[in-house]
């Protein structure tokens, strides 16, 4: 009986605690203009590929390693030691990798870490007086490494909270950041095989790129006298913030096989509501194909075809000794932006 209390003591806390970060991101969001106004957007490109095969409809359904991005309180249904790896070749020659471990801690929860790396190409140094290139070179790279905390407090309510240190290099200069991720599950007794899911992603303070071009000399005269350093300030920019309602509903399940259907709602900081809807189904344990369609208003007025904002993709496990290898596969029509293909490897052991 104490234990019992003392888990429902810890779901209100935690609710509480979610609910009054709700509140800051509200306030938050009635600040400043929503449209374009947020950075580290690479922090929102999807990682694994059975999420994104169901169009990011996927909060309430993940169970692998690639929840540290979608739902860190999922974190908590992986069962053995699982790794997982994908890679994306993104719009143009941005490519993104992702990797994730979980670990099973027992009564104690599960603890994970992820990595997410956003890189391309280098770019010509461009100036007014040298339009056509200067003959020098920059990069560009996005970094974003998080420790995970889940744990099933009951049979029906797990939590789960990232830790994310994020940084954007562009040329010779930086930007650091801290950012919190929240998540819930739920699986209400009341109705079989139906699951909710609450999430928040990216809560934390503004960044602020320094160093590099960004400092300067203020040159000797009479008042300053020699050389003095000095830098110039950058505009402080938020993190793209985003609250998730999801439900997924198993409607069918039997020995050999599980159909999935899932709904999630999203409202960002930076754009209008979104809305993505997907389905899985799983034949045998061993084989899945998943389709979803994401409905982005901002994107659909201007739709350049049927196609835009489907995704489709397929999966298997393949036993490989006493473990299992994932391999999933994703395809998304990203309209004018082309077809993004992603693929994704687990390992569970």
């Amino acid at each position: 009986m104490k234990l019992r209390k003392w888990r429902y003591k810890m779901i209100k806390r935690i609710t509480l605690l979610v609910v009054f970060a709700l509140l800051i991101s509200s306030l938050s969001y009635a600040a400043f203009s929503k449209l374009g106004t947020a950075g580290a957007q690479f922090l929102k490109i999807g990682v694994g590929a059975r999420g994104p095969a169901m169009a990011g409809a996927f909060t309430a359904v993940v169970d692998d390693a690639s929840a540290l991005y979608w739902n860190p309180a999922c974190a908590a249904m992986v069962e053995t030691n699982e790794f997982l790896v994908s890679d994306v070749e993104w719009v143009l020659d941005i490519r993104t990798n992702f990797f994730s471990y979980v670990k099973p801690m027992g009564l104690l929860g599960n603890i994970g870490f992820g990595l997410t790396l956003l890189t391309m190409d280098e770019m010509d140094v461009t100036t007014v007086y040298e339009p056509e290139g200067t003959g020098e070179t920059f990069g560009a790279h996005d970094i974003a490494a998080s420790l995970n905390y889940s744990r099933n407090f009951t049979d029906v309510f797990a939590f789960g909270m990232n830790i994310k240190w994020i940084q954007q290099s562009i040329w010779n200069m930086t930007a650091n950041g801290i950012a919190f991720d929240f998540g819930t599950l739920y699986k209400p007794v009341f109705i079989k095989n139906f699951r909710l899911a609450f999430v928040m992603t990216n809560f934390g303070p503004e960044m602020t790129f320094k160093g590099g071009q960004l400092e300067t000399k203020f040159k000797e005269d009479d008042w300053y006298g020699k050389d003095q350093p000095g830098a110039l300030s950058a505009t402080p920019y938020p993190l793209p913030m985003d609250f998730k309602i999801g439900i997924a509903y198993d409607a069918l399940k039997t020995e050999t096989g599980l159909l999935t259907f899932a709904l999630d709602a999203s409202h960002p900081n930076d754009s209008r509501e979104i809305v993505r809807m997907g389905m899985e189904y799983i034949w045998n344990n061993m084989f899945a194909v998943r389709g979803g369609y994401k409905y982005d208003p901002d994107l659909f007025e201007d739709k350049l075809n049927g196609t835009e904002g489907f995704a489709f993709g397929f999966g298997a496990n393949l036993p490989f000794g006493n473990q299992v290898i994932k391999v999933d596969y994703a395809g998304e029509d990203m309209g004018r932006l082309s077809f993004i293909h992603r693929v994704s490897i687990g390992l569970g052991f």
